[in-house]
């Protein structure tokens, strides 16, 4: 190769490939490019990218050409170059065809009705400030009512809560005044269906034996004299609440030393017996006394007669003798008597007290209700 046909080869300053230079024949010369292309085997897509973005920083002039552009760069900066001169041209159009219209309606307007229109806009503008400080005012306002009615709620709640715990409180202390009103009225009927006589003074017979609250007229001679101070704490008591005032005797209730006394004389009638076994005793004023005794029980009979005629006792009293509706008779007398008749006519005279005892209480019922 002669030194006429020596090219100097540079490289393309955006890919960086070696350029192809013609001879004078016309032949492209060798170039170096084919090799580097071999030697360094560069990644088509990745080189690709880095060629078209070298391309538009040319365009941009983001840096300036050293050395000529291999013909594929050229080529494709051309076509790049026409794409935008094309797309410049359209904007302008775009551009141009806007001002037209715009030139066109302002020319149908006038400056007095833009200007009259601003000042209304501005009105509006200035009452729409207006408004919207009025609607901050209102909202202010409107957040302190909301407060206010927040805290009355509060405090009413409280109040309610307060108020309902004192009507609980009513409320159970009334259920409780109910219940105590009703265990009051319980125990008033209670008191009122009871009678104390029937309550304290309880006679039953066991056998042949006459019993008066527990103490038998059969048994010791403490348990019988204790029997008669109870027979003779009941007469009285029954006496004084039909209004009766014994004549010829009066009892004096001195439990197991109970006795009579004469009103002529003053004479003491025991009921009680202190010389061993009371049937066998020769004292004869334990006689005199059951024989008064029975006497004062006559009494109280006829007063209970003359309240209520229809009444009727079990054994009729003559003197001391108690006699059945058969006309069999019982002397309280132990003088002329046997043991077991003895106990009889006691036991007789306890069932007389009975039903002096059940008259009295119907008696008194009767009267309270009234």
């Amino acid at each position: 190769m002669s030194a006429y046909n020596t090219r100097t080869s540079f490289s393309c300053v955006n890919c960086h490939m070696k350029q192809k230079h013609k001879n004078d024949e016309g032949e492209e010369a060798p170039s170096e490019t084919n090799l580097m292309a071999d030697d360094q085997q560069f990644e088509r897509f990745s080189h690709q990218y880095v060629v078209n973005a070298g391309l538009c920083d040319l365009l941009f002039n983001n840096f300036e050409v050293e050395h000529h552009l291999c013909e594929g760069c050229t080529d494709c900066s051309i076509d790049l170059i026409k794409l935008l001169i094309l797309n410049t041209e359209h904007e302008v159009e775009d551009y141009t065809e806007y001002l037209n219209k715009l030139n066109f309606e302002q020319s149908d307007e006038t400056l007095d009705e833009l200007e009259a229109e601003l000042a209304k806009l501005q009105q509006e503008e200035k009452k729409l400030e207006e408004d919207i400080g009025e609607f901050n005012e209102e909202k202010r306002t409107s957040r302190e009512s909301i407060a206010e009615k927040e805290a009355l709620e509060r405090k009413r709640k409280l109040h309610e809560a307060r108020e309902l715990s004192k009507l609980a409180m009513n409320e159970d202390e009334i259920s409780s005044l109910q219940l105590r009103l009703l265990n009051a009225t319980l125990w008033l009927k209670t008191v009122q269906d009871t009678n104390v006589f029937s309550a304290c003074f309880k006679i039953c017979d066991e056998g042949t034996v006459g019993v008066i609250n527990n103490f038998s007229l059969d048994h010791s001679l403490r348990e019988i004299n204790a029997a008669w101070g109870q027979a003779a704490l009941l007469l009285t008591s029954l006496a004084k609440l039909i209004g009766l005032e014994f004549e010829k005797y009066r009892i004096v209730a001195y439990a197991s030393r109970s006795h009579l006394v004469v009103l002529e004389d003053g004479q003491m009638l025991p009921l009680f017996n202190l010389n061993g076994c009371a049937f066998k005793s020769k004292d004869k004023s334990f006689d005199a006394a059951m024989v008064a005794f029975l006497e004062l029980m006559q009494q109280l009979e006829v007063r209970i007669k003359s309240i209520d005629a229809t009444v009727l006792m079990p054994y009729e009293i003559k003197g001391g003798v108690l006699e059945d509706k058969y006309g069999q008779s019982y002397s309280i007398r132990k003088e002329f008597n046997s043991e077991e008749g003895w106990q009889k006519a006691l036991k007789y005279m306890l069932r007389n007290l009975q039903c002096y005892l059940c008259f009295v209480s119907v008696f008194l019922t009767e009267d309270t209700h009234k």
